[in-house]
């Protein structure tokens, strides 16, 4: 039982409000929140200051409930405090093999004429594998690029020397790749290790999928369908699809999702095109926040329709996972995101970086491990986070601050050319979801929203 030792108090907290009378209350620095009615506001706070109770069981139920949700602080903590991360060392670690690509896109905000030529050396990533290995009992590979498939030998050294040093229980291989060079022997190894396996597709025909292409500037569409027919099984159970969303495929990203439904595939996850890379110069493709809200728009209703389902879209359900989790667990849709902390990158140049979505300084480690827990690029996305909440234009007052993080420092660098600004994008689709969440769960008999979230993390 919970002692009482001091007067109890509600967290710091903001209000949005929903209809007929019900506010939610919505923490500044978790992810608590609750829903009641407006009018007994006055009355709970006046319970709080009266309280006089000595265990949480023997509470009236609605301090009970904030209790549970996270709001209500006894001796300065709350129950949310017991799911905060204590341990700073990275969980994830992203390999850049290489800059180098067998194929064109036109966007890459990985591209750099410099950086092309480099490749990762192995042992680099031996320090890097043994640094995490002293640190912690488990943790994550994702293989990247460029594309990684291109050092594939160097994915197989990587493996068999990680799994000398950790029981293959504890390790979680993942690689990003355009899939181009797949073949038996690659496939059989991706399965035999158990990699999830990330493809990059834009659309399901060459219009729709026309920045992706080859050196030779030949359409890369044929070569997803070929991957879909030879090796069906595996792209079903083993694969999702990441897409950019720019001005030539957003209309067509519903159909898209429909498609990979149909056949079979896991996972949809889209990223909307940056300004970073070889895109710093396609303005005119970027889309703007209206029209990437009227994307989400158009696929929640086909979630609520139920004739998106079986589909995991990704970009949707870690950002409803929000509402389920006080810390959560998603990398980039919390605040501070994981480059605080949780993420680390290895560039092809044998730099350490907290985040590979865009090359700046502001992510910059360097090549010495020693610097990763304690570096000026982790304090960079802290500072960050703490400046928006008390003083970001747009943030400082938004009571869904805590939900979005105060967007993604990368994507506000490549759009603003400036860590102390947000990524309007990522800020209208966080004001168009979470109202629309709250709304559901407190107005509607039922919850096909939170039912889809449900159904993909039974």
């Amino acid at each position: 039982m919970q002692t009482l030792a001091s007067p109890l108090s509600l967290i710091n907290y903001r209000i949005h409000r929903l209809r007929e009378g019900y506010i939610a209350l919505i923490g500044v620095r978790s992810n608590a929140w609750c829903i009641i009615q407006e009018k007994d506001l006055d009355r709970i706070m006046d319970l709080i200051q009266t309280n006089d109770q000595d265990t949480v069981e023997l509470f009236p139920p609605v301090l009970q409930a904030l209790w549970h949700a996270g709001l209500l602080k006894i001796n300065d903590r709350c129950f949310s405090d017991a799911a905060k991360k204590n341990d700073k060392t990275p969980s994830s670690l992203l390999l850049k093999l290489t800059g180098a690509c067998n194929i064109n896109c036109e966007y890459c905000y990985d591209y750099d004429h410099g950086r092309w030529k480099k490749a990762l050396s192995f042992d680099k990533i031996k320090e890097s594998i043994d640094y995490l290995v002293s640190k912690r009992p488990s943790f994550g590979i994702v293989f990247h690029g460029g594309e990684p498939l291109l050092r594939f030998d160097l994915i197989k050294q990587t493996v068999e020397y990680t799994l000398t040093k950790v029981d293959r229980r504890h390790v979680k291989f993942q690689i990003q790749t355009n899939g181009l060079l797949l073949d038996d022997k690659i496939i059989n190894f991706l399965e035999t290790h158990n990699f999830s396996v990330g493809l990059s597709l834009d659309g399901i025909n060459e219009q729709t999928n026309s920045l992706r292409v080859t050196h030779n500037n030949r359409p890369t569409t044929d070569f997803f369908h070929r991957l879909l027919n030879t090796y069906p099984e595996f792209v079903k159970n083993r694969c999702g699809v990441l897409s950019v969303v720019s001005k030539n495929n957003i209309d067509s990203i519903p159909d898209l999702a429909l498609w990979l439904q149909d056949k079979g595939v896991n996972n949809l996850s889209i990223s909307f095109l940056d300004l970073t890379g070889k895109g710093k110069l396609m303005l005119d493709k970027k889309v703007s926040p209206k029209e990437a809200v009227q994307l989400f728009e158009k696929m929640i209703e086909l979630i609520r329709k139920e004739k998106l389902w079986e589909l995991s879209f990704t970009s949707l359900l870690s950002r409803i996972s929000n509402l389920y989790q006080f810390v959560p667990k998603n990398f980039c849709h919390k605040g501070p995101c994981a480059a605080s902390d949780d993420f680390l990158v290895l560039d092809a140049e044998g730099n350490f970086r907290t985040c590979d979505c865009i090359y700046d300084p502001f992510f910059f480690i360097g090549p010495d491990k020693n610097d990763i827990l304690e570096s000026q690029a982790r304090a960079n996305i802290i500072e960050r986070h703490q400046w928006l909440e008390t003083d970001g234009l747009q943030c400082h007052k938004c009571e869904f601050f805590s939900f979005c993080g105060g967007t993604c420092a990368a994507k506000a660098i490549a759009a603003n050319n400036d860590p102390l600004s947000i990524d309007h994008i990522e800020c209208a689709i966080a004001k168009y979801i979470f109202p629309e969440l709250l709304d559901e769960y407190i107005f509607s008999e039922s919850k096909p929203l939170f039912d889809y979230y449900n159904y993909h993390n039974p």
